[in-house]
C-alpha cells in the first residue's frame, strides 16, 4: 500500500511541477498565460515579493480570484501533505514541514528563474500551511488508529 502512495506522491510532485512552470494551465489563473508572462520577460520584467502576507492587503482588488489562489496554494500542498505522511510511517511532521518548504521554495526560485511565475513568500507560507494541516490530520488520525488498536489488544491480553 505504501507504494501506491510513494506512486501518487510522484505523480502530485509532477503536477504541481507542471502546473507551477505553466506547462499545464493553472485552474486558478485563466488570465495569466504562457506567452504573456515569457514577453514581459523578454521587456525585462520579474516579479517578485519578500515581503510576508503582502498580497493578503491586495485581496480586495479581485475578490473571488484571490481568495481562490489562496486556497488552490493550501489545497495543492494539502495533497501533497497528505500523500507524503502516508508514503512513509516513519516520517516526523517536522520532516514533512522541512520538506514540503524545501520542496517550494525551489519551486519559487525556479518559477522566477525562468520567468513564468512570481517569486512570491506568501505562496512559501500557503504552501507550508497547506502541507501541514494534511500531514496533521493524517499522524492524528493514524495515531489514534493505532492507540486505539493498543487498547483492544492490551484489554484483550488483560482478560486472560
Amino acid at each position: 500500500m505504501k507504494k501506491v502512495f510513494k506512486v501518487l506522491l510522484a505523480i502530485s510532485i509532477l503536477l504541481i511541477l507542471l502546473i507551477n512552470l505553466k506547462i499545464i494551465p493553472n485552474p486558478s489563473d485563466f488570465t495569466m498565460t504562457r506567452d504573456i508572462i515569457l514577453s514581459r520577460r523578454e521587456r525585462g520584467w520579474w516579479q517578485y515579493n519578500f515581503i510576508p502576507f503582502k498580497s493578503y492587503f491586495h485581496i480586495g482588488e479581485n475578490f473571488p480570484a484571490n481568495v481562490w489562489l489562496i486556497i488552490g496554494h493550501i489545497g495543492m500542498f494539502f495533497i501533497f501533505g497528505i500523500l507524503l505522511a502516508l508514503s512513509s510511517e516513519k516520517i516526523s511532521v517536522k520532516k514533512c514541514l522541512l520538506i514540503s518548504s524545501i520542496f517550494s521554495v525551489l519551486l519559487e526560485v525556479i518559477q522566477f528563474a525562468a520567468a513564468v511565475g512570481v517569486f512570491d513568500i506568501d505562496t512559501i507560507i500557503q504552501h507550508t500551511l497547506g502541507a501541514f494541516v494534511g500531514v496533521i490530520i493524517i499522524k492524528r488520525k493514524c495515531f489514534k488508529s493505532v492507540s486505539s488498536k493498543n487498547k483492544k489488544i492490551q484489554t484483550f491480553e488483560n482478560r486472560q
